[in-house]
């Protein structure tokens, strides 16, 4: 009875295994860093989202975690049945065989002639040796099964699903620059909101001592409130980003204002004069889900160069483009950086120039306000330059290690 149960799962099984091929051709081939389980010593149950810890958040509360979860157990469920099975037959043939060798047992103690006791010693050996055989047969059954529900998991984290958690990943990595770009327009509003205060206070104070005109202090406060409202849709920006990234990472829309980012990746300028961009290309091919897609075309070699042959090598032209573009957009990135540091030092000895006259007297308020906001915009454009570095450094380095890119950019 128990052995026709294990066929009925067997059957089951094969059903299952299509599904399972299915899900192999679809995936693309994943990394060996990022198939194997990971353990990032982040800790994932806190309110900071660190940078690298994106990854490990994606594959455990996002969306894409939930429905991998469901399809694992969906597809694993046949297995487990027949595990169960097994373990009923290994029961029921260890509990006959065992009755049987107590019976011999039996009928050897009660016996006194040495040569029936022998034989009976005999079988009872015989059967012991039966019984351990027929369960590690079965031992080595319920390991086949195991080792095919193992197979089965591994199919499912390195296919199609895996395309998606790495591009959430990716996602919500950018988002996090997006999230951390912003806070710095948010600083220099902050900047200019308190610079535009002290001169609006400064001109009411003015215009009570008759140095100052009313339509000096009107003019001061538009600039105040320009530089609030701006302030107040940056603030909704920052808010917005937060709920996205917290709402996709397991937190809901009454915990997401809870978190924090961490910080962001930083990268050696000089980071592209390191690289060597064929074997970078190579990387890139192989972790692409469009080059993936490309070599699983099924097409007749009806021409010298069939449709899976023009696709693979279109997609190839792609990517070696997209990766090019992507290490000149580093070294742009690094350029501007450097401008961005030139065009603040020299700002900020305008600016140093512009205080010592303004406490003698000697330089007018406009122009005294101008060369005031240009350091605080220098200041702040170094540092978005900076950013900007560092994210152009992230996305080729995503290309190279997670053939994530856009083609033909």
């Amino acid at each position: 009875m128990a052995r026709s149960k294990v066929e009925r799962k067997r059957r089951m099984l094969q059903i299952a295994a299509g599904a399972l091929a299915f899900l192999m051709l679809v995936g693309t081939v994943a990394s060996a860093a990022l198939a194997e389980e990971r353990v990032s010593g982040y800790n994932l149950e806190d309110n900071v989202i660190e940078f690298n810890e994106v990854q490990d958040l994606v594959g455990k509360y996002s969306i894409l975690a939930k429905m991998e979860d469901s399809l694992v157990q969906n597809m694993t469920s046949g297995f487990d049945d027949v595990n169960a099975a097994y373990r009923d037959t290994y029961r029921d043939t260890k509990d006959q065989f065992d009755s049987a060798i107590d019976d011999l047992k039996d009928q050897r103690d009660n016996v006194t002639d040495t040569d029936v006791k022998k034989m009976l010693d005999e079988q009872i050996h015989e059967m012991k040796r039966a019984r351990d055989t027929a369960l590690n047969d079965i031992e080595d059954e319920q390991d086949k099964i195991s080792d095919q529900k193992d197979a089965a998991v591994r199919a499912i984290a390195n296919g199609s699903i895996y395309n998606g958690k790495k591009s959430m990943t990716y996602g919500m990595q950018t988002a996090i620059f997006s999230y951390k770009n912003l806070e710095l327009t948010q600083k220099l509003l902050n900047q200019q909101v308190q610079w535009y205060q002290t001169q609006y206070d400064k001109l009411v104070k003015q215009q009570a001592l008759g140095a100052a005109t009313a339509l000096d202090v009107q003019g001061a406060k538009l600039n105040l409130t320009g530089a609030q409202n701006n302030l107040d849709q940056v603030n909704q920006g920052l808010d917005a980003i937060r709920r996205t990234v917290g709402v996709n990472l397991g937190w809901n829309a009454h915990t997401y204002q809870n978190i924090t980012f961490g910080d962001l990746p930083v990268y050696d300028l000089g980071y592209a004069d390191t690289r060597n961009l064929e074997a970078d290309i190579k990387s890139a091919m192989q972790q692409n889900y469009a080059y993936g897609q490309a070599l699983r075309i099924k097409d007749k070699n009806f021409t010298r160069w069939d449709k899976k042959e023009i696709t693979i090598a279109s997609t190839e032209q792609e990517i070696r483009i997209s990766m090019t573009n992507l290490l000149a957009t580093v070294r742009q990135k690094q350029t501007e950086y450097q401008n961005a540091e030139t065009s603040k030092e020299l700002a900020r000895l305008k600016k140093e120039r512009a205080d010592r006259m303004d406490a003698a007297g000697l330089v007018g308020r406009s122009d005294y306000e101008a060369l005031q906001l240009d350091y605080i915009n220098k200041a702040n454009a170094v540092e978005t330059a900076r950013m900007a570095y560092h994210q152009a450094v992230f996305n080729y380095e995503s290309a190279v290690n997670l053939g994530i890119m856009t083609l033909g950019t």
